[in-house]
């Protein structure tokens, strides 16, 4: 199974040089790539209860990692529970994730907080 490289840098956020060169990048941190290689791999539940103390930044960035950072990979986890018919657009209907996008765009909703995967 072939693996996709990935970048171990981030956009530049701060200094003058991103005024230059918005194409800049910095490294990340250790803390972020080792993060993001425990929530790929292991189960936060796992996590806490194999470790008696875990520090709040390390869980922070464990958990920020954990979730999906893409809208189609959202959608998917969001509707795992039954395969919907597909439209003839090819768009899914009746999606858990599309009645919430809709919700959202048609200013029902205040503020969302997502809770689990």
């Amino acid at each position: 199974m072939a693996v996709a490289r990935r970048l171990c840098c981030s956009r530049a956020t701060v200094g003058p040089l991103l005024l230059r060169d918005p194409g800049v990048r910095s490294p990340d941190t250790l803390l972020d790539i080792t993060a993001r290689i425990v929530a790929e791999n292991i189960p936060f539940q796992r996590i806490e209860e194999r470790y008696d103390r875990i520090p709040e930044p390390v869980q922070r960035r464990i958990i920020y990692w954990s979730f999906p950072r893409n809208e189609r990979d959202i959608c998917m986890y969001s509707s795992l529970s039954r395969v919907p018919p597909v439209n003839s657009s090819g768009e899914p209907q009746n999606l858990s994730f599309c009645k919430g996008l809709k919700l959202l765009e048609t200013g029902c909703v205040d503020s969302v907080l997502q809770v689990g995967m």
